[in-house]
């Protein structure tokens, strides 16, 4: 196992790494959904029909929860993310040769998996609060 690339941004400590890799995921993600939601057609071709897919996968795990259909946002952008980023884990970077290590995934820093988790954290709070309203 390799070490981080540590690097420092003013006191705090940061990740190089996992950090690169984090953005990439995130522009990946980004630009595929862009394209993807762009000229949707009745008759949809092999790439819309994908999507939808996904969607419906979504649509089919949250139907059970009383309108879960508001919370298909959050729950399909943290699985795409885990999932490219784990992907991204898969891919031979290491062929990519830096002097302060090597690039990993950005689930690999625990660091990425806490902040994920507060961030389910404070939304379920706020829906549950929302909620008793």
């Amino acid at each position: 196992m390799g070490e981080h690339w540590l690097g420092y941004i003013g006191n705090l400590q940061v990740h190089w790494d996992t950090l690169i890799t984090m953005w990439a995921v995130m522009l990946f993600v980004i630009v595929i959904s862009f394209i993807l939601s762009r000229n949707l057609q009745i008759i949809p071709g092999k790439m819309q029909a994908a999507a939808e897919s996904i969607i419906n996968f979504f649509l089919g795990n949250l139907a059970e929860i009383k309108h879960g259909e508001k919370h298909i946002p959050i729950v399909a952008s943290l699985f795409l993310f885990i999932l490219f980023g784990n992907l991204m884990g898969q891919l031979p970077l290491r062929i990519i040769h830096l002097k302060q290590g090597e690039f990993a995934s950005p689930t690999n820093d625990i660091n990425m998996t806490a902040a994920m988790a507060v961030i389910v954290l404070i939304y379920y709070l706020y829906q549950g609060l929302r909620q008793k309203e």
